[in-house]
């Protein structure tokens, strides 16, 4: 991941989110075109930002030399997921029938066969490294290097095949919460839709450069579920439980709100879904050899079961969790700079804090959980602010007013324990009846 010094210094503003900015404080937002395509008969508002009185610049980054390779973008990557489970359970028909198979051999043949192994081993280890090679080959055809972070990553899914996934997905939402999706006019829905239009408009030259430039859409479900997250198809959707947290307390719940749909629009430009995909994708790959192995050399199938197990187990926690955790804290990282870019207030992602106490009651034990803690990431938050504090300023954004950020957190915490207190100690009215007739 690049540092954030170095990333202060690259992402200066271009002159369109300069001019953006400026119509931004001026109230002036007839620069945006608002569309209407079919889909907004589930009120779902679709953004087209335009160009701003100058010609769209974009920010040059040097560029690896190599690119995802194209065969498999004919390949659907449903049928890529389902042939790499499918590996898994071949893995283990295969290796319990040899298994079965050789333990019922003559003594004599299997020595046969020993001694055979021995004699060829060298075709052996032949087959072995040219399956090792092509793996590696296959592996290095498909690094390819994230936007903005430079972070160097292995996808073999291309943007349309995620694209086509989540768009399935948007249907299967829409369908689920119909009826409790706002309409266009609710004050919900245009404060999703302001903040959301300013965050994309400062930041669409990155979005263009990186083939992210979509016909963005906004879905605002009138829901207690405090959450929001972006579709790689350009659907942007947020429930309204999540509009409580960001308005409860002093501050500015825009730019709460900002750094949170920062960090969801971030796992989209960064393309995070089909980083996991293809990592999930390598993982069964690589797991079929030591699951042929375990079911055809560990002698008992109760153990071998066990083992296979143990093996997913011990996958899970140093590989998948640990994967997972690192693109929740890369997507926080350009999430505020997304929004320092917009001229939000980054401090604010104080919202994190809020988080963390919010999910004091729950066991929360980051070693096993597939997202960092609330903690983690205020705490990581806070050492990427000075660098997103200067980017904001390289954009010249309006200077913020004093803000004490130990005093915020502080308050936030002292508000918690109250409603803690509030929660143990509930008072009880008692009803005086006079029983006389």
């Amino acid at each position: 991941m690049s540092s954030p010094t170095h990333l202060a210094k690259l992402y200066r503003c271009t002159t369109t989110s300069i001019h953006f900015m400026e119509m931004i404080s001026a109230r002036n937002y007839h620069h945006c075109t608002r569309i209407y395509s079919p889909i907004s008969r589930y009120s779902s508002q679709v953004l087209r930002l335009e160009s701003i009185g100058h010609r769209m610049k974009t920010i040059n980054i040097a560029q690896r030399s190599f690119k995802t390779s194209t065969p498999l973008k004919a390949i659907p990557p449903v049928f890529l997921l389902v042939a790499s489970k499918l590996g898994k359970y071949l893995a283990v028909f295969f290796g319990r029938h040899f298994r079965v198979w050789y333990r019922n051999l003559p003594a004599e043949t299997r020595a046969d066969y020993a001694m055979k192994a021995k004699r060829h081993k060298g075709i052996l280890y032949g087959i072995l490294g040219s399956f090792g090679l092509g793996g590696y080959y296959y592996y290095y055809t498909h690094i390819v290097e994230t936007p903005i972070t430079k972070r160097k990553r292995f996808v073999i899914f291309s943007d349309e095949q995620i694209d086509e996934i989540s768009q399935h997905e948007l249907d299967i939402l829409v369908d689920t919460h119909r009826d409790k999706i706002l309409k266009k006019s609710d004050p919900r829905h245009k404060k999703v839709f302001d903040v959301a239009h300013r965050l994309l408009a400062a930041n669409r030259d990155i979005l263009m450069e990186h083939g992210k430039d979509k016909n963005w859409t906004i879905t605002v479900v009138d829901d207690k579920i405090s959450n929001a997250f972006v579709l790689s198809c350009g659907s942007i959707f947020v429930f309204t439980g999540l509009l409580s947290i960001c308005e409860d307390d002093e501050g500015d719940s825009a730019s709460r709100l900002a750094i949170i749909l920062g960090h969801e629009l971030s796992h989209v430009l960064l393309n995070h879904s089909a980083e996991q995909a293809s990592f999930l994708h390598l993982l069964d790959l690589v797991l079929i050899i030591p699951v042929l192995a375990i079911w055809a050399l560990i002698p008992t199938d109760a153990t071998t079961v066990f083992s296979q197990w143990l093996i997913g187990k011990m996958t899970d926690l140093f590989l998948t969790l640990p994967f997972g955790r690192s693109l929740e804290a890369e997507a926080d990282y350009v999430g505020l700079i997304l929004s320092a870019r917009a001229c939000f207030d980054v401090r604010e992602c104080v919202i994190w804090k809020k988080m963390q106490l919010m999910n004091s009651k729950d066991i929360q034990i980051e070693l096993f959980s597939t997202h960092p803690s609330e903690e983690s990431r205020f705490e990581s938050l806070q050492k990427q602010l000075p660098a997103a504090l200067d980017i904001r300023e390289n954009c010249k954004c309006p200077k913020l007013s004093a803000f004490d950020l130990e005093k915020r957190i502080r308050a936030i915490e002292s508000k918690f324990e109250t409603q803690k207190m509030d929660d143990l100690l509930v008072p009880i009215k008692i009803d005086l009846i006079d029983g006389r007739k």
